[in-house]
């Protein structure tokens, strides 16, 4: 994560190192006769709410540390910070009431981004947020999924050039299900935007459209599932196959810096003065095999 997340993670934790001891630290300051006034009620207070304030901060700053984050957590994550600094605490003071109104501000303008297609269509196809997370009026979403469609059709029409993802006989088995007449868009939402735009550009993207409907009416994933391990399986994969390329693209976009770090790390405690002649292919399989071997046996994962 950036400084300003450890600068935020380090003021939280002393504050709330501060209100665990605050019986200890009271009655330290009250039998000495050290310069350092008592520190009153006010100023517990502050302390007390302020740790209020930036526990979620804290959390999904950590959840999305790990490895197993997404790309498409971030547009929920902000959402949830946002909300925690507009909920009203009791008795709230003032200075409280500045503070996160500055933390609002500081959201807003620097996450602007997140209205960016990128984010967008990662938490939409996120099985535990889909269009949850954000308001959006019917005209916005129908306005995503054309965007998607495009999207879609391109990541497919990429994959299908690639013989290690998909087989020509498997391509041309999906073209001719494309091609099924009986695929139409009859008993559709759809139906009821006729006018709205070219339908020959929207009847080229039939089968997509019907897809992702299914997908979105689909279950709903608990958030503290993994949707790669416990949605987005080979059940899935044969269900949904026209989502799938979108699905390895977004899904493979890590949501911060701090993955790429840890390798880096990984790949340091490699090289060092007594292994400094170790060529760049072995570096590299090196570094591979200590991230992705717990992947075929968990019992090597490291604790």
């Amino acid at each position: 994560m950036g400084d300003n997340e450890t600068r935020w993670n380090s003021t939280f934790s002393m504050l709330e190192r501060f209100l665990k001891i605050q019986t200890s630290l009271n009655s330290l300051l009250h039998e000495t006769t050290c310069s350092i006034q008592n520190i009153n009620s006010q100023t517990w207070k502050f302390i007390s709410q302020a740790v209020v304030i930036l526990e979620p901060f804290k959390q999904i700053t950590k959840d999305l540390e790990q490895d197993n984050s997404y790309l498409s957590q971030i547009q929920p994550a902000i959402f949830v910070l946002k909300k925690g600094c507009i909920i009203q605490l009791e008795d709230e003071l003032s200075v409280i009431t500045k503070l996160k109104k500055n933390l609002l501000d500081g959201l807003q303008n620097r996450f602007k981004y997140l209205k960016s297609n990128d984010y967008i269509f990662a938490t939409m196809l996120d099985p535990r947020y889909r269009f949850s997370t954000y308001e959006l009026s019917y005209s916005n979403v129908h306005d995503i999924k054309k965007k998607f469609f495009n999207v879609m059709e391109s990541e497919f029409k990429q994959e299908k050039k690639n013989p290690e993802e998909i087989s020509p006989q498997e391509f041309q088995a999906l073209e001719e299900k494309m091609m099924d007449p009986s695929l139409g868009i009859k008993k559709s939402v759809w139906d009821n935007l006729e006018g709205t735009f070219d339908s020959r550009s929207f009847r080229k993207s039939t089968n997509y459209s019907i897809q992702l409907e299914e997908y979105l009416k689909d279950i709903i994933l608990p958030y503290y599932d993994d949707p790669l391990q416990k949605f987005w399986d080979q059940n899935k994969a044969k269900r949904y196959p026209n989502l799938m390329p979108c699905v390895k693209k977004y899904f493979g976009i890590p949501p911060s810096s701090s993955y790429s770090e840890r390798v880096f790390s990984i790949a340091g405690n490699i090289v060092n003065l007594k292994r400094s002649k170790l060529t760049t292919e072995h570096v590299n399989q090196l570094v591979f095999l200590n991230k992705n071997i717990p992947l075929y046996d968990p019992k090597l994962k490291k604790n």
